[in-house]
C-alpha cells in the first residue's frame, strides 16, 4: 500500500509538474508579448484656436462638449473646464501628445464676433492653441474589446488605494493567493449575511481574465491558483497591477466591451482618468465586483451605495478625512451624457481603403495603432445636418415621396487634398451603402469644364464666340444622336465664358467636337478621371458615371490652380504609445498651366454670378464663389461642386433605385451646398492675375468694350484682343450712323 500510494504520489507530482509547466508556457507566452489585441483608434484632426479663426462660440462650446469638457462652476476653468458670456470664452485645455509633437495645457482667453475669434490671448503668449483630437470611431478585433491603454504612472494613486481597499487589502502581502484575504472575506459575509467582499486577490482576477472562463469549479479555481502564483513568480507588483487596471471589465457600449479604467473614465464621466474626482474613482473602483448591478446609468441608487461604500472604506484606512468623506459622500454621481454611437462609419470607410495600401486588416484590429485624420469635426456636423434637412426641406416642398431622396456630400481643403468632411447618406447612424465613394451615377454637366479648359489650353480666349447650333451625329450601331440645349432653344453665336455659365449643351457638342475627342478625352484625365473603356460623343455631357469620390478629385484639381493631389483621409499613424509609423504628406503635380487654369475659374465664377447657379450670387457676392451644376437625363441626378478660398464641397442628390428625382443641379444639390456653407466661414478666392493674363471689358457679343458699362472683364492672354469693338463713348451722331449703316 505505501509503495502504490507512493507511486501515485510520483504520478500526481509528474502531472502537476507538468501541468505547470504548461500553465508557465501560456503566462510567460502572453506577458512577455503583446497582451492584448487592441484596436484601433480613429481620431479627427484637432480644431485649431487663434484669432482670426472662423469659428462661432456656439460651435465651440458643442465641440466642448463634445471632447467632454465641462462648464466651470465659478468664473476660473480648471483643465478641462470652460466658462464665459455670450460672446467671450475661457477654456482651460488640456494637453496631449499629437503626431506632430505635444501640446501642453492652456488657459486660453477669446471674444467672438461675426462667426469669427475676434480676440485670442494665452498666458504663455502662444498665438495658436490646439484641442485635442476627438475620437471619430475604432477598427475593432473579432471579440470586440476595447480599451486605451494607461501606464501605472498615469493612474491616480486614490484609484489604486480604492481598488486595493475593495478587492485585494494584501496584495502587496501575499503570492498570488491570500489564505488571510479567503478567511477575511469569508468572516464579513458571514457577519453582514450577504456577500460583500470576495477571496480572489487582483492576481487571480487578472489570471481569471486572461486566460480563463467564469465557470465555478474546484478544478478551474485549483488552476487559477497555480497560474497566480506563476505569475506572482515571474513578474513585479507593479507589472500585474498595470495589466489588471487594463483589463478589468467595466461595462458596455453597444457591441463593444468597455475594459480597463483608461476607457472607463472616458465612457462614465468623459474625461481622462487622471482628471477624474476622488468621488468619480471610488464609483469606477466599486464597479469592478458587479459592472452590470453597479451600472450608474442603469441603476443609479445601487451605484451610489456602492461608492460611498468605497469612500467609507478609504476613510477607515486613513486615505480620506471625515470632511473630505461628507464632502464626496454628498456628490451626485456626475456621469456624462451617454457617448452617441459613432456615426461617421462613412468616413471610417475612406480611411481604412487607404490604409489598406500600408497595413494589413489584422493589423488594424489588433496592433492598437492611433489614426489621425483631416476630419474636421464641425464640417462633417454641418455636412450631416445640412444633407438630412435638406433633403426633407426639399421632399416636403417639391412634393416628392418622403424619404425616397438619397445624398452624398464631400468636403476638402483645396490646398492640401485634405478631407475635411464625408456623408455617405441621409442616415449616418445606420451603415450601409456609401454613396460618396462608391454610387456610379452620371454626372451631366459636371463634366463640362474639362471641354473648355481642353479649349483654353489651345488658346482660345473667354470671349471668343462660339455655335449654340443644332448637332446631329450618327453612331455606330446606326442611330442618330441629336442632343438639345436644356430650355430647348438655339443660342446662336455665345461666348466661350457665357456658354459654360449657362450651360449650354450644343455649343459645349461643338466645342468639343471641334477639339477632338482625344484631346477633351486627356483633360478629363489629367484631372484624375479614369476614362471609360469605350468614348463617345455623350461623354461631351457627362453622359458617363463617375462616383461623387471621383468628381470631388476632378475639382480638386481644377480649385487646386491645376496641381494634381490625390485626396487623402489619413494624415499620420502611431502606435498605442505614440511612437510614429506613418506620416502622408501632401503629394501635388502641376498638370495644367496655371493662366488657362485662372481662365477657368472665372468662368466657373460666372456660373455662380449670373449662370446655373446665380441663386447663389446675392448671398455669397463677396466670396467670389466658383461652380458647377449637373443635371442627368429625366432629372435623375442633381450634382452641384462649389469652392471659394480653401474649400471645395461637391453634392450629389438621386434616388437608389434610379427613377427621377424631379431634381435639377440648381434645384436641388445646390440647395443642400448652400445649407452648408451657411454657418462656416468662407475665405475669399482671391488668387493674383498671373503673369502673361490682362482684364479687358468684353461686351455679349465679344467684342472690346470701350467706355461701355455692364460689360465683363475677362482674363485674357496679354496679346490677344477681340477683332470688334464698340466705343460707347463715341457722340450721338456716330453711333445714328451705325444704326442706319453709315
Amino acid at each position: 500500500m505505501l509503495r502504490l500510494f507512493a507511486k501515485l504520489l510520483l504520478i500526481a507530482a509528474v502531472l502537476v509538474t507538468v501541468l505547470l509547466v504548461y500553465f508557465d508556457a501560456q503566462i510567460r507566452q502572453r506577458f512577455e508579448g503583446r497582451r492584448w489585441s487592441l484596436p484601433s483608434h480613429v481620431y479627427a484632426k484637432p480644431v485649431s484656436l487663434y484669432q482670426g479663426a472662423g469659428l462661432s462660440r456656439a460651435q465651440l462650446v458643442s465641440h466642448l462638449k463634445q471632447l467632454g469638457y465641462r462648464p466651470c462652476p465659478g468664473d476660473y476653468p480648471r483643465v478641462g473646464q470652460y466658462c464665459g458670456k455670450s460672446t467671450s470664452l475661457q477654456i482651460k485645455t488640456r494637453g496631449f501628445n499629437g503626431w506632430n509633437g505635444k501640446q501642453t495645457a492652456e488657459l486660453v482667453r477669446m471674444n467672438f464676433a461675426s462667426q469669427t475669434i475676434r480676440r485670442f490671448k494665452t498666458d504663455s503668449g502662444s498665438a495658436l492653441v490646439q484641442l485635442e483630437p476627438l475620437m471619430i470611431g475604432g477598427i475593432y478585433p473579432a471579440h470586440r474589446e476595447d480599451r486605451q491603454l494607461v501606464q501605472l504612472k498615469q493612474v491616480p494613486t486614490l484609484l489604486v488605494e480604492a481598488l486595493l481597499a475593495t478587492e485585494d487589502r494584501d496584495f502587496y502581502e501575499h503570492f498570488g493567493i491570500s489564505l488571510k484575504g479567503i478567511a477575511r472575506a469569508l468572516w464579513v459575509n458571514i457577519s453582514s449575511g450577504k456577500t460583500r467582499q470576495g477571496g480572489s486577490t487582483l492576481t487571480q482576477q487578472l489570471v481569471k481574465n486572461l486566460f480563463l472562463t467564469n465557470q465555478r469549479t474546484l478544478s478551474r479555481k485549483a488552476q487559477e491558483a497555480m497560474m497566480a502564483l506563476l505569475l506572482e513568480w515571474h513578474y513585479s507588483k507593479a507589472e500585474i497591477l498595470e495589466s489588471y487596471l487594463n483589463e478589468v471589465y467595466l461595462g458596455q457600449q453597444g457591441q463593444n466591451s468597455i475594459n480597463g479604467f483608461g476607457l472607463a473614465a472616458r465612457f462614465y464621466f468623459g474625461q481622462p482618468l487622471e482628471q477624474l474626482d476622488i468621488d468619480q474613482l471610488a464609483l469606477l473602483a466599486g464597479m469592478v465586483k458587479g459592472p452590470s448591478w453597479y451600472n450608474p446609468r442603469r441603476h443609479p441608487d445601487r451605484a451610489l451605495e456602492r461608492r460611498n461604500l468605497v469612500l467609507k472604506l478609504l476613510a477607515e484606512q486613513g486615505k480620506l478625512t471625515q470632511g473630505q468623506l461628507n464632502r464626496y459622500q454628498a456628490q451626485p454621481l456626475g456621469l456624462a451624457s451617454k457617448p452617441q454611437p459613432k456615426k461617421h462609419w462613412g468616413y471610417l470607410q475612406l480611411v481604412k481603403q487607404q490604409l489598406a495600401e500600408d497595413y494589413r486588416e489584422q493589423d488594424l484590429k489588433q496592433q492598437g495603432l492611433q489614426i489621425f485624420t483631416a476630419m474636421n469635426p464641425m464640417i462633417q456636423q454641418q455636412a450631416e445636418k445640412a444633407l438630412n434637412n435638406g433633403l426633407t426641406r426639399l421632399e416636403r416642398q417639391k412634393k416628392i415621396t418622403k424619404a425616397s431622396l438619397q445624398g452624398a456630400v464631400l468636403v476638402s481643403d483645396s490646398q492640401s487634398a485634405e478631407v475635411l468632411a464625408l456623408v455617405p447618406g441621409r442616415d449616418s447612424f445606420q451603415k450601409g451603402f456609401n454613396r460618396a465613394l462608391l454610387a456610379r451615377r452620371p454626372v451631366g454637366s459636371l463634366l463640362k469644364p474639362a471641354i473648355y479648359l481642353a479649349a483654353l489650353e489651345q488658346g482660345m480666349p473667354l470671349y471668343q464666340l462660339i455655335d449654340d447650333q443644332p448637332v446631329s451625329l450618327k453612331m455606330t450601331n446606326g442611330e442618330t444622336w441629336q442632343p438639345a440645349n436644356y430650355d430647348k432653344k438655339i443660342h446662336g453665336k455665345v461666348m466661350l465664358e457665357n456658354s459654360l455659365a449657362d450651360s449650354l449643351n450644343l455649343a459645349s457638342v461643338r466645342l468639343g467636337l471641334d477639339l477632338g475627342m482625344p484631346m477633351v478625352a486627356d483633360s478629363l484625365q489629367r484631372l484624375g478621371l479614369q476614362l471609360p473603356e469605350r468614348i463617345y460623343p455623350s461623354l461631351l455631357l457627362g453622359g458617363v458615371s463617375y462616383t461623387p469620390w471621383q468628381m470631388q478629385q476632378m475639382y480638386q484639381t481644377i480649385a487646386g490652380g491645376g496641381f494634381y493631389s490625390p485626396l487623402r483621409s489619413v494624415l499620420a499613424v502611431t502606435d498605442h504609445r505614440g511612437a510614429s509609423l506613418n506620416r502622408y504628406p501632401l503629394e501635388t503635380g502641376q498638370r495644367f498651366d496655371e493662366k488657362s487654369v485662372y481662365q477657368l475659374n472665372h468662368a466657373l465664377q460666372q456660373v455662380v454670378k449670373t449662370g446655373t447657379a446665380r441663386g447663389l450670387s446675392w448671398r455669397y457676392k463677396k466670396y467670389q464663389i466658383a461652380g458647377k451644376t449637373g443635371t442627368t437625363d429625366d432629372l435623375r441626378d442633381s450634382w452641384f461642386a462649389g469652392y471659394s478660398g480653401n474649400l471645395l464641397a461637391l453634392v450629389w442628390l438621386g434616388r437608389d433605385d434610379n427613377k427621377p428625382a424631379g431634381l435639377t443641379g440648381s434645384s436641388g444639390a445646390l440647395k443642400i451646398w448652400q445649407g452648408l456653407m451657411d454657418p462656416l466661414v468662407m475665405t475669399h478666392n482671391d488668387q493674383p492675375l498671373p503673369d502673361g493674363l490682362q482684364m479687358i471689358p468684353v461686351d455679349a457679343k465679344g467684342r472690346l468694350a470701350k467706355g461701355c458699362k455692364n460689360v465683363q472683364q475677362l482674363p485674357t492672354p496679354v496679346g490677344q484682343m477681340p477683332q470688334q469693338s464698340v466705343n460707347c463713348r463715341r457722340g450721338i451722331l456716330d453711333r445714328l450712323g451705325d444704326l442706319l449703316g453709315g
